[in-house]
């Protein structure tokens, strides 16, 4: 056995565990180091329950005191922790009374846990997170959490319940799970939770029976009212209550567990993995487990039946399958100097010169575009949560779009053009389903609210917590980026309009914290086209000028990157929506006062851009068609024009064509 060593240190609920800890299994059989785990059994919210009473498969435990006396060694020691409000140091000793890894911390400053590389040479490792690893491929994680064996306690239990609820196939047939709900009661007031729940269960669901899991009894009972005769669940479920004289469920003393819910729990986890999970929470690592167990505990008569493994991942493969092709055709000699790699990337932020020669040779296409030094070591250190305050967006969202207070609009929006760019969407808007891509405060669904949007979809790297309840009636919600790729066939070809300001020029290129992934834009473009119903638009602002890496500030698009973006995304350029008259008439270039093109831009110097809202459709799009696929709901007063149209798409031999308006 090696002589490293790796400790995992487990603390918070049972999802919050296992996906570390299954990333610490993957880590150690990659790279041969000793794996010990530390597991709370002291955090009276947390998990209670012993790790050997959970699962059969063997660990190799250690202490607090044990961890305490590593400081006293000689062996070099590196300290990964999230780094923000969930898994730090200082929470541990402050708020827990744990103050092994803050001693720790004086001998050696604490790293960024996804910063954690397979070549690590510390003698020992220990990880503080509650997430996967980004240097273990996802599917090694997986794979791990698959191959524990539960107890023979809470194995019997589900193989008996699953069976008396109806989650097996009758003998002989076809295993055709149950649908899933998992409801997270400890997130809202049993009101709001019955309502959210509840609109995703008609949504989705509609009259079909289902398998439901909660914590939360009196949110079970809502739900049972609002669908009576739909709902199954477990007559012995253990739930939790807060305890007297609490009024949320966030103090570390709110409630109180036992050793018993914790294999509960576990049970529960078990259940869900034997359905098909439709609703759930998308910042629940219950759910995800669930989700990643699926078909885990499934009898041998249906193991024929039995989805793979990574049964809810099958559209991001088949997703990923495609980019790669389509990548490869966009560089003559394709793999035959680098292979492309989309996962093995360090995290950035990094200096060019540490770049991988794979990394230039498609980040530049085969060497076709320029690469320039524009550098930022210092963003990985943004928050690591979004915090947004729903009563001020719910005073600016009552206003109409063009009595906006622009003073207040610019504390929120860093682009002084943008309201009067998105402005000129509102009649693609209004009514529909729409995703938005990157969000670091909430103009843009601000904005789609005032239009009408039907439903908003937020996918940000970040988790983003609500300071209050959005009273709109848009239908708001938000998902991180991981949780969206895990679940992406059920956003393939949902939503009307895709909208992405100023964020896919980041991607791949480290300056967030990111992994270094060569056409991290194209790939991230590729999926939300995937994303795009057939009549659908895409609407992604973007600097544009020459075409420039302009590392690791951004890209620049001009004629090759956006035909490149047609290509991956199977999509054709359409146009541009610029800003208004008023904003173009201070524009320094006087070529660009009458309008933005995508010609007009290419004339600026190498590194000066504009950032135009880029419009892709599938072909044959038109607005008519767009207006007729309209769903039931209130429409703005503008129509569905105010894009200036491309006349024809980019071509190989010359820049995008003058626009024409449409």
């Amino acid at each position: 056995m090696s002589d490293k060593l790796y400790i995992v240190y487990c603390t918070s609920g049972l999802g919050n565990r296992l996906r570390p800890l299954a990333a610490a299994m993957a880590y150690c059989q990659i790279t041969g180091r000793r794996l010990r785990v530390y597991w709370d059994n002291i955090t009276p919210n947390g998990c209670l329950t012993p790790l050997e009473r959970l699962f059969e498969t063997p660990f190799e435990s250690i202490t607090l005191d044990e961890i305490a006396a590593l400081g006293e060694d000689d062996r070099s020691l590196a300290l990964f922790t999230e780094k923000g409000p969930g898994h730090n140091v200082q929470r541990e000793a402050e708020r827990f009374g744990r103050d092994q890894l803050l001693r720790l911390a004086q001998r050696t400053a604490p790293r960024q846990s996804q910063a954690l590389r397979l070549d690590e040479s510390a003698d020992v490792v220990i990880v503080y997170d509650n997430d996967y690893l980004a240097s273990v491929p996802r599917e090694h994680c997986i794979a791990a959490l698959r191959s524990l064996q539960p107890a023979a306690e809470v194995r019997t239990k589900v193989l008996a319940q699953a069976a008396e609820l109806g989650l097996w196939a009758g003998p002989g047939q076809p295993w055709q799970p149950l649908k899933g709900v998992h409801a997270r009661g400890t997130d809202f007031g049993v009101k709001q939770a019955v309502e959210q729940y509840g609109g995703l269960v008609r949504e989705r669901l509609g009259g079909q029976r289902f398998f439901l899991s909660t914590e939360d009894s009196q949110l079970e009972q809502g739900l049972r009212a609002a669908f009576p005769g739909q709902v199954i669940s477990r007559h012995d479920r253990l739930h939790l209550t807060l305890n007297q004289g609490k009024q949320v469920w966030g103090d570390p003393d709110s409630y109180t567990i036992s050793a018993e819910h914790g294999l509960d729990a576990l049970t529960d986890i078990y259940l869900l993995s034997c359905v098909d999970l439709a609703v759930f929470h998308p910042g629940s690592t219950f759910a995800e487990i669930a989700r990643h167990l699926h078909g885990v505990l499934v009898p041998a008569a249906n193991v024929a039946r039995t989805p793979s493994p990574l049964a809810e991942r099958r559209a991001l493969a088949e997703a990923r399958a495609s980019f790669m092709q389509r990548a490869r055709a966009l560089v003559a000699r394709g793999d035959a100097v680098h292979a492309l790699d989309l996962d093995h990337g360090a995290p950035g932020p990094v200096p060019p010169e540490q770049c991988e020669p794979a990394f230039m040779y498609w980040e530049t296409l085969g060497y076709r575009l320029p690469f320039t030094e524009r550098l930022f070591m210092n963003s990985h250190a943004s928050k690591p949560r979004l915090d947004w305050d729903a009563n001020v967006f719910n005073q600016l969202a009552r206003l109409p779009t063009d009595r906006m207070p622009m003073q207040v609009f610019r504390q929120l929006c860093p682009y002084p053009e943008a309201h009067s760019q998105v402005s000129r969407l509102r009649g693609h808007i209004a009514g529909r389903k729409v995703l938005v891509i990157g969000s670091e405060s909430f103009w843009l669904e601000l904005l789609c609210a005032q239009a009408g949007a039907a439903e908003v979809t937020t996918v940000e790297y970040r988790p983003i917590d609500w300071n209050g309840r959005p009273d709109v009636p848009t239908r708001l919600s938000t998902i991180t980026w991981d949780d969206w790729l895990a679940e992406l066939d059920a956003h393939v070809g949902r939503y009307d309009l895709v909208l992405s300001y100023s964020s896919i020029e980041h991607s791949g290129l480290g300056r967030y914290g990111d992994r270094l992934t060569p056409l991290g834009d194209l790939y991230t473009f590729s999926l939300m086209a995937r994303a795009l119903a057939s009549h659908g638009l895409c609407a992604v602002a973007v600097p544009t000028g020459q075409d420039l890496t302009h590392f690791n500030a951004h890209r620049i698009y001009g004629e090759q990157r956006i035909r490149a973006l047609e290509h991956v995304g199977g999509l054709r350029f359409i146009g541009v929506a610029g800003p208004d008259a008023g904003y173009l008439a201070n524009d320094p270039a006087e070529h660009l006062r009458a309008g933005w093109t995508v010609q007009g831009l290419a004339r600026l110097p190498l590194g000066q851009y504009r950032q135009p809202v880029l419009c892709f459709a599938p072909e044959g799009w038109s607005a008519e068609r767009y207006a007729a696929a309209a769903v039931a709901a209130p429409r703005a007063t503008q129509g569905p024009a105010a894009v200036t149209t491309a006349a024809e798409p980019v071509r190989e031999t010359s820049a995008a064509p003058e626009a024409v308006e449409a």
